[in-house]
């Protein structure tokens, strides 16, 4: 009797335990799952955008890394090391002029980026070389041009709005507008005039 009511509770127990097992299994599988799809499209994110630091996508993802990436030491450092140059970024050198300090700047700060997508790979299982990740991408010159003359137009703007900036202005009496034109053509025709004259002075002596 005591054989049986021991088999009986082993049976019960599988019969109860067995699908809550599988519920807590499969539970724990998509919660698993779940976080390797985010940090995949982190990863995917910084990596279309390694080229655009600026866009709102570049600076979204960076946000999510010590979410999602947490319990990745090596990835966080990474990530740390990017956000402290951020906040303290790096001073001009006596012996550099502003396009040299820029240059070092946007250098150091792609280097640190490499470093954490290198990190971000390697965590993830994709085999990525520092190299490879660094020199990749691609941004045609029209987007930075597009970015600057958003950047000159934000500037501008902002500035009418502070009163530290204001617009160019020139008054024109259209009343004599053809006398104007033909002012504007002659100077015109004195400046290539004396263009030409000089040009042909230097081929003279040449």
């Amino acid at each position: 009797m005591g054989n049986l009511t021991v088999e009986f509770w082993i049976t019960t127990a599988a019969i109860v335990v067995g699908p809550l097992a599988a519920v807590l299994i499969t539970g724990w599988l998509d919660r698993r799952r779940g976080q390797r799809e985010r940090r995949v499209a982190i990863f995917r994110t910084l990596m279309k955008t390694r080229r655009s630091w600026g866009s709102i996508e570049h600076v979204e993802a960076l946000n999510l890394i010590e979410v999602d990436f947490h319990n990745r030491p090596e990835v966080v450092a990474a990530y740390r090391s990017l956000f402290d140059y951020f906040v303290n970024d790096i001073a001009q050198r006596a012996d550099e002029d502003i396009a040299q300090y820029l240059d070092r700047k946007a250098k150091h700060h792609a280097s640190l980026l490499t470093k954490l997508l290198k990190a971000m790979a390697d965590d993830l299982g994709y085999k990525k070389d520092a190299l490879e990740i660094l020199e990749g991408g691609y941004s045609p010159i029209v987007h930075g041009e597009i970015e600057t003359d958003q950047m000159k137009i934000r500037k501008l703007l902002a500035g009418l709005h502070d009163g530290t900036m204001v617009l160019p202005t020139a008054i024109v009496d259209y009343r004599h507008a053809e006398k104007i034109l033909a002012d504007a053509r002659s100077t015109n025709f004195l400046i290539e005039s004396a263009a030409q004259a000089e040009s042909n002075d230097v081929k003279s002596k040449g």
